[in-house]
């Protein structure tokens, strides 16, 4: 079972990466390894017990329960990326109404940064600098990164139509 698990998860991935882009499939191919090298230590574990010299019974026990472990946490490395591609299908199928709602999201969070700002300058009125120092670059920062969530939402909108995938990995940036 965690030998097909292993199988369907490399084909999995390839259809991932190509549909959501490499860099979403990067957890996928490192849970891969780690399920690979599991599996190859209870191959090698079950080898051992498979050999001429008889084990006794706790440590035949303690192999079998071994290999059992190891299997379960193959399996598992490989279900947990399984469930993280659901809910990027999911939200695959909510992104359209989420990025048209974004714009409305995002002008609501500069005008927050607007008063920040307001904040900010009483604040520089009232302390030394270096009191201030600490928080400087803040709204520049947040101006960035505002700048950079309408970008990728702009992207998104355009790509929901002929690229859902693009519109999943702009939506979630």
């Amino acid at each position: 079972l965690a030998d097909e698990t292993l199988k369907d998860a490399a084909n999995d991935v390839q259809f991932a990466a190509a549909h959501w882009g490499v860099e979403e499939v990067i957890p996928y191919r490192d849970a891969i390894v780690a399920a690979n090298l599991e599996l190859r230590a209870a191959f090698s574990t079950r080898q051992a017990l498979d050999d001429e010299e008889p084990e006794l019974p706790a440590e035949r026990e303690r192999l079998l329960r071994e290999i059992l472990e190891r299997t379960a946490k193959a399996t598992g490395l490989l279900d947990e990326q399984e469930r993280r591609f659901d809910q990027l299908r999911d939200l695959e199928a909510a992104a359209p109404a989420q990025l048209e709602a974004m714009p409305a999201s995002i002008a609501g969070l500069r005008d927050r940064r607007q008063g920040a700002e307001a904040t900010l300058e009483r604040v520089r009125s009232a302390y030394a600098a270096p009191a201030v120092a600490p928080v400087a670059g803040n709204l520049a920062e947040a101006t960035k990164a505002l700048d950079a969530a309408a970008d990728e939402v702009e992207r998104g909108r355009a790509a929901v139509a002929t690229k859902p995938g693009a519109a999943v990995v702009a939506l979630r940036r």
